[in-house]
């Protein structure tokens, strides 16, 4: 399946569930390469004997041949319109758009928007359809209901891509983030690859009294001399929206720290460069190179930091952009962004520079890593 074809599944689930649940508000529906699914909010428990009935209407809306097309509107109107149909919450997105036009698609007398939705197939044809999982997800504080599915064109399809997608149940528990047995496998036997990249370095377990990652930066600070290398794998919290394992509220970083004098700054800087620029090219992932800056620091001690940090990324012949932010626990912090199956980009490894320290991390969170991992791997499994 391609991701315009999911992108229809999406819309069909969202209209599914605005018919046979008249007062339920479908906060977000989107398409992947491999799956389709809604958040909703429901105002009832939401059971899973219920997606029996969000199947059927979905086939029957395959089998009833209704005509799907695409309405451009500007934000406002297109969101008085689904405030009109009863999606409150949906309008919400479209309140908040930047551009000037936006597309609604349209299934029979039913609108649905989504953010991506120049690349949604218009054919709408009878599909065997799975939803093969419903589970609780907090999105920006609100507890919401999470409904994944898939379609094809037999049984046979459907039963092989929902066999491909539960693979990653069997690594770590949903939504809760908690490794099961064979993710625990998984996870060791990465951290013993990071461990393996790591031949300078020394690997062990350091006693931070922080879980802030600002924290652990003033650790090590305290644990290393000049000259001296230190690797180590610590628990650390996470702010901001909770996507499941791509955004997790806590999780699992490795962090190598390098004690450099200024004489031999630029030649450790390009040195770990190389290092965590490794893992876009070993996974074959879709990546980008973003330097954050921290606004707070004075100019005179950020600048030089900033420049040395883009002549050793000229030097390798890496493309960058800056970006500044006013909280960092590193005066410049040099961040690969890996893509994910949505091309939504999330901060993977990275290198960060304060005085005298160059700290960087192979994974950026270990959850986080296999979750991409998993995702690259389902979507090649199903396209073969």
């Amino acid at each position: 399946m391609n991701r315009d074809h999911e992108q229809l599944g999406a819309a069909c689930l969202a209209v599914a569930i605005q018919e046979v649940f008249p007062e339920a508000q479908v906060v977000f529906a989107e398409g992947t390469a491999t799956l389709f699914f809604c958040d909703v909010l429901f105002p009832f428990a939401f059971r899973k004997d219920f997606l029996p009935l969000l199947e059927e209407r979905i086939r029957l809306m395959g089998k009833s041949g209704l005509k799907v097309s695409l309405c451009e509107m500007v934000p406002s109107n297109a969101a008085d319109l689904l405030i009109h149909k009863g999606q409150r919450e949906m309008a919400h997105l479209l309140l908040e758009e930047r551009r000037a036009t936006v597309s609604l698609c349209r299934i029979g007398e039913a609108f649905v928007y989504l953010p991506d939705l120049e690349k949604v197939s218009l054919h709408l044809e009878s599909q065997e359809v799975r939803l093969f999982n419903a589970f609780p997800v907090v999105v920006d504080g609100v507890s919401l209901i999470r409904v994944l599915g898939v379609w094809g064109k037999d049984k046979a399809e459907v039963k092989k891509r929902v066999k491909d997608l539960l693979s990653l149940k069997e690594l770590i528990s949903l939504p809760s983030g908690v490794w099961r047995g064979k993710g625990e496998r998984w996870r060791d036997s990465f951290i013993e690859w990071i461990c393996k990249r790591w031949v300078r370095f020394k690997v062990e377990k350091v006693a931070f009294c922080g879980a802030s990652e600002q924290g652990v930066v003033k650790n090590y600070l305290e644990f290393i001399k000049e000259g001296e290398r230190l690797g180590s794998f610590h628990e650390v919290s996470f702010e901001g929206r909770i996507e499941g394992l791509i955004a997790p509220k806590e999780g699992t970083m490795d962090m190598a720290a390098i004690a450099y004098s200024e004489e031999f700054f630029e030649q450790e800087l390009i040195s770990s460069l190389q290092f965590i620029l490794e893992i876009p090219k070993i996974f074959s992932f879709e990546s980008e190179v973003v330097v954050s800056v921290l606004l707070d620091a004075p100019k005179k001690i950020r600048l030089p930091y900033l420049s040395s940090c883009e002549k050793a990324l000229k030097s390798l012949g890496i493309k960058w952009r800056v970006k500044e932010v006013t909280s960092l626990p590193y005066l410049v912090r040099v961040e690969v962004h890996l893509a994910d199956a949505l091309g939504r980009k999330w901060m993977g490894p990275f290198l960060g520079i304060c005085h005298k320290v160059l700290f960087f991390s192979m994974s950026g969170s270990l959850e986080r890593m296999a979750a991409l991992l998993n995702m690259g791997r389902v979507d090649s499994e199903s396209e073969s």
